[in-house]
């Protein structure tokens, strides 16, 4: 669309809605459903189809979670307009405050007031006395002891409470029930102070809603990082993957080996549980909620071809698909490396990793622990793999990197203690010859 004809389009008219000018074109949604517009004066293409944001870009406004529009090319006629939208945005939020706070007012006439006198009351929220605070008003009272305590009192019921706390202050005064703290129950509150009270109420909750909306605006920026990593190709398996969804088992003190974990407790009494043996683990039955992915071998996919696709796909925002890799990986230097552990990100933005083995995800990249996992080790506060379809050179190179751990606690532990060794050598000499440098130093002095 050339700028000629938008400057026929535009004639003197005034603008119903800002999708009728010409310079902001709506795009046909995409394949993911996503409505995105865009600006003929800057160029830029925005998600969404917000009227609002809209017209707070054309207008120039910062605000709103968008970027104002940086063109200077705006002739004074589509200003004019834009300028009379935003006034009808700005009429119509007016209207919508004033009756949240009309429905608000709960107002609770006695058995002698007419309806007429209800009628009145309520049709008054356009000589709303504005209060920036909620501790302005003249029937709260708070002070504090020598101790340090706060208090605060409300006036109409005489009722005391802890703690300066303006949201609970302001439920208490709207006589709402919530926010673990007793309604007003006065009767003789006026108009004038309930039209106040609402006012705070309203300004209560735009400001939670903002609040809310900044953190889904968070949440989105977080999704899209570019800590969010692709699975890697996968090799077919022949067999199925079932997972457990199972907690781990926890053993007593008494037990010895590897797969044991100790109990602490400060109690005198002990956890006893019967001892069970890997294999007996291994071949319990798995719960009937764990999810099988079962994987057809190349001499059956020809059959189901015929009879139709009867593998179950599971939908999961963390489920990959398995494609054919090369067989070997070569070393691996990172347990991160292995295109059967990936990391990726929750849909609310926490970090967590997968094991493409047993199918289950754990939360934060913790590579000691997903090392245990992989070598099916009973501890670390971590549940063992419980696949039995890991080929041996896998195995192998999980036994490499499980190596080059105890490795590096051994050079740790053993730089500790050359740190400690060569510490207390130091004092030895010091003590040793602490005389002797302390008389040579007197004789120098004294020379």
């Amino acid at each position: 669309m050339s700028d000629s004809s938008i400057q026929d389009d535009v004639g003197g008219n005034h603008l119903k809605s800002i999708w009728d000018d010409p310079h902001v074109e709506k795009l046909p949604t995409e394949d993911d459903g996503q409505r995105q517009w865009k600006c003929l004066w800057c160029s830029l293409t925005f998600n969404q189809w917000n009227g609002t944001k809209a017209v707070y870009h054309l207008n120039q406004v910062k605000g709103y979670s968008i970027k104002p529009c940086a063109s200077n090319a705006i002739d004074d006629d589509s200003k004019r307009r834009y300028s009379e939208l935003m006034k009808i945005l700005e009429a119509k939020r007016k209207r919508i405050s004033n009756k949240r706070v009309a429905n608000m007012i709960q107002y609770q006439p006695s058995s002698d007031s007419s309806n007429e006198s209800c009628e009145e009351s309520v049709a008054t929220p356009t000589e709303m006395v504005k209060v920036g605070s909620v501790w302005e008003d003249d029937k709260i009272m708070k002070w504090s002891d020598q101790k340090g305590q706060k208090f605060w009192r409300c006036l109409w019921c005489d009722q005391r409470f802890s703690q300066w706390n303006a949201t609970k202050t302001i439920h208490h005064l709207n006589r709402r029930k919530g926010c673990d703290i007793k309604p007003c129950s006065a009767e003789n509150m006026d108009e004038e102070h309930k039209i106040r009270y609402a006012s705070l109420m309203v300004s209560l909750e735009a400001k939670r809603r903002k609040k809310t909306k900044k953190l889904q605006c968070n949440v989105e920026q977080d999704d899209s990082d570019e800590y969010t990593t692709s699975a890697a190709p996968l090799p077919p398996l022949s067999t199925s993957i079932t997972p457990s969804s199972s907690p781990r088992p926890r053993y007593t003190s008494g037990e010895s080996g590897q797969y044991c974990t100790p109990i602490t407790s400060s109690s005198s009494k002990k956890i006893q549980k019967k001892k069970r043996s890997r294999k007996d683990m291994e071949s319990e039955p798995t719960p009937p909620s764990g999810r099988v992915i079962s994987l057809p071998t190349s001499a059956e996919s020809t059959a189901d071809e015929d009879e139709g696709d009867n593998t179950q796909e599971m939908p999961s925002d963390l489920d990959t698909k398995p494609v054919v890799s090369p067989p070997s990986i070569g070393p691996l230097n990172s347990i991160w490396d292995d295109n059967y552990v990936i990391r990726t990100r929750r849909p609310t933005g926490e970090k967590c990793w997968k094991c493409l083995w047993c199918n289950r995800v754990f939360s934060q990249h913790n590579a000691t622990k997903a090392i245990y996992h992989v070598n099916q080790y009973r501890g670390n506060d971590i549940q063992p793999c419980t696949s039995k379809d890991i080929d041996e050179e896998r195995k192998k190179q999980y036994k490499g990197l499980m190596e080059a751990l105890k490795n590096k606690r051994k050079k740790q532990k053993l730089q500790r203690k050359g740190k400690d060794i060569f510490s207390s050598f130091v004092e030895k000499i010091i003590e040793q010859h602490e005389e002797e440098v302390a008389n040579k130093l007197v004789n120098f002095i004294e020379q």
